[in-house]
């Protein structure tokens, strides 16, 4: 789940701030983790932070050393919680850098800037104009940072009439291309399909495909998007997997956005042509039901949610469900799962 890491001093400061988006976060989540200024106590005797505690706010101390080794010597320690925000006592070129090497939101603490309170989008694949049709274009100016996705679609590489495993390779080529940095360290980045191979119906020279050899074709997709080095790994879920009816809806999961498809992923094709009539939706974990009055969802509490069923699925079913990673496939109950999301 998403949480906030700062300073004392700083959370002190958005407690004060009552409209500070930042604030309004923490009291919506109930939860922040803060480097104290003696021992691993925080001030109880502050007004603000006694309000803050006492809405039920939980002021998570004892972390002292992770943030400020974040903040000086070891910045790579963001990814052990690649969902949060990272506001820290540092200067902004040191916390641009963070932010684009690791994919995660960081920024100098005395900076306001949210992106996740900005408004995602939807469109309607039937009425929309023709050069919106494709990934590339739904996905522009999405802005935000990334180190971790979960395409979830049963179906994914599945075909209707008319279709071929061509028209699969091409929407995860453009999700790839559309959502990943164009730059990034090596092994940073970590990709999951979570799908069915049982619904595969594709052949080849009249044979059937092996998930091998659906892995290597996919490995050639990753290969060609991006020249750093990155994790792809397909999961298949079939219904002997405990919850399997947890993966019916069609879901992209990035750390910071959650995107879902009315009917299916696999929703363009070449010359800008969708596949089906649905819509389609982008949304910023934070960008809804902060604000007073407003009774929608957060999407980042839906993220959590869908990650934990995922989550709940692996560890219950992991000798049903076949892996294969990097083109590599797995026996059965033999793989460990990369993506740090689904961990």
């Amino acid at each position: 789940m998403f949480v906030v890491y700062t300073t004392e001093d700083n959370l002190i400061r958005l407690c004060s701030e009552k409209e500070n988006s930042w604030y309004k976060i923490i009291m919506k989540i109930k939860e922040v983790v803060v480097s104290t200024n003696n021992g691993d106590n925080w001030d109880t005797t502050n007004q603000l932070l006694q309000t803050l505690h006492r809405a039920g706010v939980s002021i998570c101390t004892g972390d002292n050393d992770f943030i400020n080794q974040i903040a000086t010597n070891h910045p790579e320690y963001v990814l052990e919680d690649p969902c949060a925000a990272y506001l820290l006592d540092i200067d902004k070129e040191k916390a641009e850098k963070i932010q684009n090497k690791y994919g995660v939101i960081c920024q100098p603490q005395t900076d306001d800037r949210n992106i996740l309170t900005q408004e995602g989008w939807e469109i309607d694949t039937a009425a929309c104009a023709q050069e919106q049709k494709s990934w590339k274009s739904f996905f522009a100016g999405h802005n935000c940072p990334l180190n971790s996705l979960v395409i979830i679609d049963r179906y994914f590489f599945s075909s209707e009439a008319g279709e071929t495993i061509e028209y699969s390779l091409h929407n995860l080529r453009q999700i790839l291309d559309a959502l990943l940095p164009s730059s990034c360290p090596d092994n940073v980045i970590q990709v999951s399909i979570v799908f069915d191979f049982t619904k595969f119906n594709h052949n080849i020279d009249g044979r059937g495909y092996t998930l091998q050899t659906l892995a290597e074709k996919v490995n050639r997709v990753k290969r060609s998007v991006r020249e750093y080095v990155y994790t792809l790994e397909l999961l298949s879920i079939n219904s002997n997997c405990y919850n399997y009816e947890d993966t019916h809806n069609r879901r992209i999961i990035a750390n910071f956005s959650v995107t879902s498809a009315l009917h299916k992923l696999k929703a363009f094709y070449e010359q800008n042509q969708s596949l089906a009539d649905q819509y389609i939706t982008f949304r910023r974990l934070f960008e809804k039901g902060l604000n007073e009055g407003d009774k929608s969802t957060a999407p980042a509490f839906s993220q959590a949610i869908i990650l934990d069923k995922i989550k709940d699925i692996i560890s219950t079913s992991k000798s049903t469900i076949e892996y294969a990673c990097n083109g590599r496939v797995f026996a059965a109950n033999s793989f460990e799962i990369q993506n740090r999301l689904l961990k």
